[in-house]
């Protein structure tokens, strides 16, 4: 891995402590709920009727042994003054005798409830319960606050990060920054992209106030960030890098801009070109109201940096090391130690939601051990590219719990039961290619992964029990104690307080601090760049819908299920090409699957058809997006050693073959596969 160059200064350190302070809120937060609910459950047992001692009953203020007969009289006398003075005769009839000594009974019952209650609970007061109030009190208020927080943490990392992405040029894009033309065009691009965002954002707030809304604390929350991403644009396009030599060509040069620039640019084409022609008026607040669609999914997009910083962490420990450690020592090949690697990985990125996340997450890790086992540059990167690209299917990825929540016709347990056999589809198909393509020379096919065996494999266990005991005691605590398991909604809690266990126990004589400030600061840059590609691949989706072009794209009156197959195969691998994961199926609930559903399609079968389209259009130009991200995190130096290869498949660009032949393999099987045993 290129190792990053992380700057000492004390703004450096401040910026990263910062972003820690807002990652670990994060996890806070969601322990602080967990707290709360546990502490409620505690104090019921320990003090029945707590929940009415919590509350500080008030001293009753009615009489608690009245004289009845006095107030049956008093109750008489007020009605017959009322109707006395009365000059429309619009009062009732005055109850009988009876009627009042039976409501004043009733009364009096009902007030000497109220001094029993009272009485109960001030006998119950003790200074431990007012303990458990108190704190019980304090974690419901930061419970009530996590309600708002996931916003607000978000925004705050996502221009944070940006921030720190762009002082490094670190926002993805097709190439990277090599020459000073290239930093120009980028920055230039960066410039008037921004200032875009700022006049959509203005636009979309002077709406919001002309509306008469009162609360615009969020709407001065995104101006503010994309005016600082602005300025922060407009200072490195005036500021060239003196270091960078010139030269380069314009094509490269274009290229080099980042891809969030281009789509920023294509969605004001859309709102303020195209709908001007239609409406005769641009719609200026369009893409800002797109952006802010992120708010509703808020805690999604802050677990995408949660995960980063939890593989930035682990990396920043010896478990990777040994566990590899250990494979290595089974002396497979090269191809069949990737697909092992792969399959052990599917894990947590079922967990982490997307690959893209993952490859965030643990990319750099896989790229370092696959050139340990043996592996070529352009080998490894084309693994570490669909490193996580098996792993959606699988039980609990968050990505199809949002499509059963989106689509009432499926289930997760649909999707998660027949996901398994696309996992093992997709696994097969990597290993046969992965050791047809194994692209070396003949002197070195026959080389196997080659094991360190100056250690003992005894003593290599031994390390491994304290991080098992670690995350047991973790997983045990949250299990035991707060009654709550390890699944999708979890895994950022509490495997975020795992790893900080591990990093703290491995550094536990030192270098603790320093290991947390490389973790955050590569967590800021890599995740800050891939969220606001993400959110602004959420604008670009919202000019599919507000265009409604997949109405002009998708026929009607289609009833054969290999037709549709045929036919919305392709669109949704070239949604991905272009969409990020969670805009991608909110585009795909609305716009395909009604129209798939209704031409024959199952719906089961359709989604898992989803899924697959989705990973083989993140290996795929333009954007390539699992590729970006891989560059992104093991570095420029990598892909320029994978084209220096002289390989006879993989060189020059074949990196790029094995991904694409092994999830288009498993595509082609997956989509007409069914059809072809069952007809539907």
């Amino acid at each position: 891995m290129e190792q990053s160059t992380i700057p000492d200064r004390f703004s450096a350190r401040f910026f990263a402590a910062f972003i820690g302070f807002i990652l670990f809120a994060s996890l806070f937060f969601g322990l602080s709920a967990l707290i709360s609910a546990k502490l409620i459950r505690v104090g019921d047992q320990l003090f029945p009727g707590y929940f009415l001692l919590k509350s500080g009953i008030n001293k009753p203020d009615c009489e608690r042994n009245p004289n009845i007969d006095q107030e049956v009289q008093r109750l008489k006398e007020t009605q017959q003054k009322e109707q006395q003075n009365d000059p429309f005769g619009l009062s009732s009839t005055p109850p009988s005798d009876e009627a009042l000594r039976r409501s004043v009974m009733a009364s009096t019952e009902l007030c000497q409830n109220k001094w029993l209650l009272y009485e109960r609970t001030q006998e119950n007061r003790s200074f431990a319960l007012d303990v458990v109030i108190q704190v019980e009190g304090f974690f419901s208020w930061l419970t009530k606050l996590s309600m708002t927080a996931p916003k607000t943490l978000m925004l705050l990392f996502l221009f944070l990060g940006s921030f720190g992405a762009g002082l490094g040029h670190y926002h993805l894009a097709l190439r990277p920054i090599r020459y000073r033309r290239d930093q120009r065009l980028a920055d230039g691009s960066l410039v008037l992209a921004n200032l875009l965002l700022v006049i959509s954002t203005f636009a979309h707030r002077h709406v919001e106030q002309l509306a008469g809304s009162a609360d615009l604390f969020y709407f001065n929350f995104w101006l503010a960030g994309f005016v600082v991403l602005l300025l922060l644009s407009i200072v490195q396009f005036m500021r060239p890098h003196q270091h960078l030599p010139r030269g380069g060509s314009l094509g490269h040069a274009f290229l080099s801009i980042p891809i969030y620039a281009y789509m920023t640019f294509l969605a004001f084409i859309y709102f303020m070109g195209v709908i001007w022609v239609e409406t005769g008026a641009p719609f200026y607040a369009g893409p800002a109201i797109r952006i802010r669609a992120i708010d509703e999914l808020s805690h999604l997009f802050l677990n995408v940096a949660v995960f980063g910083w939890i593989g930035m962490l682990l990396m920043q420990s010896k478990l990777p090391v040994l566990i590899f450690s250990l494979i290595r020592r089974l002396q497979l090949p090269t191809p069949l130690f990737a697909s092992l690697v792969l399959i052990i990985f599917a894990v947590p990125t079922a967990y982490s939601g997307a690959s893209g996340i993952f490859i965030i997450a643990a990319g750099a890790l896989l790229y370092r051990e696959l050139r340990k086992a043996g592996a070529t540059a352009s080998f490894a990167l084309a693994t570490t590219a669909m490193s996580g690209s098996t792993g959606v299917v699988l039980h609990p990825c968050l990505l199809v719990v949002i499509i059963a929540f989106l689509n009432r016709e499926v289930t997760t347990d649909q999707l998660f039961s027949n996901g398994i056999y696309v996992f093992l589809l997709s696994n097969v198909f990597f290993l046969f290619y992965a050791w047809l393509l194994n692209d070396r020379t003949p002197q070195q096919r026959q080389v196997v992964v080659k094991a360190d065996t100056a250690t003992p494999v005894h003593r290599e266990l031994l390390a491994l029990i304290p991080y098992a005991l670690i995350t047991m005691a973790v997983v045990a605590f949250f299990r035991i104690v707060l009654d709550r398991q390890f699944d999708e909604h979890s895994a950022a809690l509490i495997g975020g307080f795992t790893v900080l266990g591990i990093v703290l126990y491995d550094h536990r004589r030192g270098g603790f601090w320093r290991s947390m400030y490389a973790a955050t600061m590569d967590t800021a840059r890599h995740a800050g760049a891939l969220l606001m590609l993400m959110v602004l691949s959420l604008c670009l989706s919202g000019v599919v819908q507000y265009g409604a072009f997949m109405e002009h794209i998708l026929p009607g009156g289609i009833t054969s299920p290999w037709a549709a197959m045929a036919i919305i195969m392709p669109l949704l691998v070239l949604v991905a090409m272009m969409v990020d994961p969670y805009g991608a199926v909110i585009l795909v609930s609305t716009s395909f699957a009604p129209w798939a559903l209704a031409s024959g399609l199952n719906a089961v079968h359709f989604w898992l058809v989803v899924l697959t389209a989705f990973e083989l259009g993140y290996l795929l130009p333009p954007i390539m997006l699992n590729h970006l991200l891989t560059r992104h995190v093991v570095g420029d130096n990598a892909v320029r050693e994978a084209n220096a290869e002289k390989l006879p498949l993989f060189s020059p660009k074949g990196r790029f073959l094995l991904p694409i032949l092994v999830m288009g393999s498993t595509m082609i099987l997956v989509s007409f596969g069914p059809l072809l045993l069952h007809g539907h």
